[in-house]
């Protein structure tokens, strides 16, 4: 399942999920078109939000 498909599951907004992890709506946006990478801190952040295991694989490199 995409990064998208699981924030929409989650019933969040880019903006509302960028808010609770620290980052800019952008940020989001570019992750989840993959023209950005997030650093460790940020990913496991997202992760914790969306309530993903810590081995889940939510943005590719």
């Amino acid at each position: 399942m995409n990064f998208r498909k699981l924030r929409k599951q989650k019933q969040l907004t880019q903006p509302e999920l960028a808010e609770k992890i620290g980052v800019t709506q952008a940020t989001i946006s570019a992750w989840e078109t993959g023209n950005a990478v997030g650093n460790d801190k940020k990913v496991n952040s997202l992760k914790r939000e969306l309530r993903l295991p810590f081995y889940y694989r939510i943005i590719e490199k």
